[in-house]
């Protein structure tokens, strides 16, 4: 009986590997289907049925898809991740992507539940912002360009007490605890991480989200409230509430900055594509299309703008097991 149902098989289609082709035969029974096909509907099924399905096949990266399945056979909710890039852009712990206002201090994470943690975006000295990490009765500042403050003391590391340990691996700098919160900082790749461990479910609120695998909860408020307005959100968590966020200008060369996210986030040839399978890039490309030139004393252009959203969604893909490096336009 298989032997049958092959040699049908092997009537329908023909594969020829040297022409690069694959012609498929449909038969179509007689009679009532007659008027069916007078109808249009056959065409409409061969495409919905056939022909959209092997133009998707088409299209499939095997590297892409065999990442996917790495994700699917790897990930597991043992921590939280969240991350923040260049102090502009941060990821949540649910994956969602934000864009802060400049030169605004904020709340980043804490704990509602015993108060033992709070990660922070503090503006001191620098151009870009700082980390401040609350961890019970300790204050550790790490700058932007790897200077180290311990109840802001400039402190040299590797450093330990009964409350935290701070190690240096090459660029990254790592404070930990051992109630289950680790911040590392690269100020090389200008990417900070706070993770979570599986046991603080849900103990965290602030920008960086509610650790609790809920996406519906992600916009909560100081107060326990929900809003579905970004800007709230994010206003709720600034700090100094006299802030003014700089002002921006059109960008003169929009439309360079719109070919390089059109390349960078859709592309199949982009360097970014085996990761497109594995962390959606539609949120990156909406804010890569929306950029803003900014101009100010504490402008950075030595990167592009969509570099450093580069830098955000590799991080995001490294989370999930994809190894990605920075597109060579951005540098090292």
């Amino acid at each position: 009986m298989l032997g049958g149902v092959r040699r049908q098989l092997a009537l329908m289609y023909k594969f020829s590997k040297s022409e690069g082709e694959l012609i498929f035969r449909v038969p179509l029974p007689v009679g009532p289907w007659l008027k069916v096909k007078e109808a249009g509907v056959t065409e409409v099924l061969l495409e919905e049925f056939v022909l959209k399905p092997l133009l998707a096949l088409n299209s499939l990266s095997p590297t892409a898809e065999l990442y996917r399945l790495k994700r699917k056979i790897m990930d597991s909710p043992i921590n939280y991740q969240a991350f923040l890039v260049a102090d502009v852009y941060l990821v949540s712990f649910d994956g969602h992507l934000f864009k802060l206002p400049a030169s605004c201090d904020f709340i980043l994470a804490a704990d509602v539940i015993k108060q033992t943690f709070s990660i922070a975006l503090k503006s001191v000295r620098f151009k870009r912002r700082s980390l401040e990490v609350q961890m019970q009765n300790t204050m550790i500042a790490i700058h932007p360009n790897g200077e180290v403050e311990i109840n802001c003391q400039v402190t040299q590391i590797p450093y330990t007490n009964h409350e935290v340990a701070i190690r240096k691996d090459g660029n990254i700098i790592e404070v930990s605890n051992e109630r289950g919160l680790r911040v590392s900082c690269d100020h090389h790749l200008e990417v900070c991480s706070a993770i979570l461990d599986g046991w603080l479910h849900g103990v965290s609120t602030g920008l960086l989200g509610t650790n609790d695998n809920e996406a519906a909860n992600e916009l909560l408020l100081p107060d326990g409230s929900y809003t579905h307005s970004v800007l709230q959100f994010t206003h709720s968590w600034q700090v100094d509430s006299e802030c003014a966020s700089r002002k921006a200008e059109i960008c003169q060369n929009g439309t360079a900055d719109s070919l390089s996210c059109k390349f960078l986030f859709s592309s199949t040839n982009s360097p970014l594509s085996p990761c497109f399978r594995v962390v959606d890039p539609v949120q990156f490309t909406l804010k890569c299309e929306g950029l803003e030139c900014i101009r100010d004393e504490r402008a950075d252009v030595s990167r592009p703008d969509f570099c450093t959203l580069a830098s955000a969604y590799i991080h995001l893909c490294h989370r999930s097991y994809v190894p990605l490096e920075l597109p060579v336009q951005c540098g090292q």
